[in-house]
Parts: C-alpha cells; structure tokens; sequence
C-alpha cells in the first residue's frame, strides 16, 4: 500500500489518496458498495453486469436496482435511462 501511495504521490501527483488492496475485483466492489450505500438506497445498473455485482446491492440492502439497457455495439449506458428515472422521481 505505502508502494502505490509513493507511487500516486511522485507521479500522478496525487497527494489525497487512500489504496485498498483486495484479493479481487469482487471483493473491492463489494467494499465499494458497501461503503457508498445504505438500507433503501436506490440504484442503476446498465446491462451487461456481473451477477455478483447485483448481489452486492441486494446483500446491502439496496431497494431500488433499476437495470437500464447498454448500446449492443458500444457498450455504453444509456444515459436517457437515467435521467427518465431523474424526472419521475
């Protein structure tokens, strides 16, 4: 951890961060939610996601999961999704 602090310091100039080391992918998304979400939170995920990620939110007690759909060519969200479920709420 004190190597990729040095690191982010001397060469991306980055004097605010903090590093986590996780045995994964999983486990640090897993970290991640449950540090940004709570009981009743609501979420959006876009299609294609990994299913561990879903549980992540449902073990969290997330509520509101809204998958939206993804350009099949491009992968890229859709954005409209997002802001439909902005208005409605």
């Amino acid at each position: 951890r004190e190597a990729l602090l040095e690191k982010l310091r001397r060469e991306n100039k980055l004097t605010k961060s903090s590093v986590m080391v996780t045995a994964g992918a999983n486990q640090a998304f897993v970290n991640l939610v449950l540090t940004l979400c709570d009981a009743g939170d609501s979420v959006v995920m876009f299609a294609p996601y990994y299913f561990n990620s879903f549980m992540s939110f449902q073990m969290t007690g997330v509520t509101d999961i809204l998958v939206g759909a993804s350009n099949p060519k491009t992968l890229h969200p859709d954005v409209g999704l997002v802001r439909e479920g902005v208005e409605r709420k």
